[in-house]
C-alpha cells in the first residue's frame, strides 16, 4: 500500500524519528527547520517538501519502501523523465498548490483502484 495521506506520511516519519532516539527539536536542528514545523509534518498538518523529505530519509534511515513505494527494474527511461519532470514542477509549488496536487493524486489513485 502506498502512503499518499499526509497523516500516514507523518506517522512513518514520527516512528523513525523515535526509533532513532531523536526529539522533534533535535531533528529540526539537523534539517534546518523549526521544531513547530517538524511537529506539523508529523501530525499531517504540513506537506513535506521533497528536499526536507530527503534530508529526513538520510538522518532517520528510512526509504521509499517504508512508504509503500518500490522502484522496479522495468521502469522505462520515458517514465523516469516524467517522474523527474513532475518532481521538478512540484518543488516549485506553493503550500496551496501542494495541497491541490496531493488531493488530485490521491483521488486519481483511489479511482484507479476501483477499476
Amino acid at each position: 500500500m502506498v502512503f499518499t495521506d499526509k497523516n500516514q506520511i507523518g506517522e512513518v516519519i514520527k516512528y523513525y524519528r523515535k526509533k532513532s532516539g531523536l526529539t522533534q527539536a533535535e531533528l529540526a536542528e539537523k534539517i534546518g527547520l523549526s521544531e513547530k514545523h517538524v511537529s506539523k509534518i508529523e501530525r499531517g498538518q504540513n506537506i513535506i517538501k521533497l528536499d526536507t523529505f530527503l534530508k529526513m530519509a538520510e538522518i532517520l534511515n528510512f526509504t521509499l519502501e517504508d512508504f509503500g513505494l518500490q522502484k522496479t527494474s522495468t521502469d522505462s527511461p520515458n517514465k523516469s523523465e516524467k517522474i523527474n519532470s513532475l518532481i521538478s514542477m512540484i518543488n516549485k509549488c506553493s503550500e496551496k498548490e501542494y495541497t491541490l496536487i496531493h488531493d488530485l493524486v490521491a483521488a486519481v489513485i483511489k479511482n484507479s483502484n476501483k477499476l
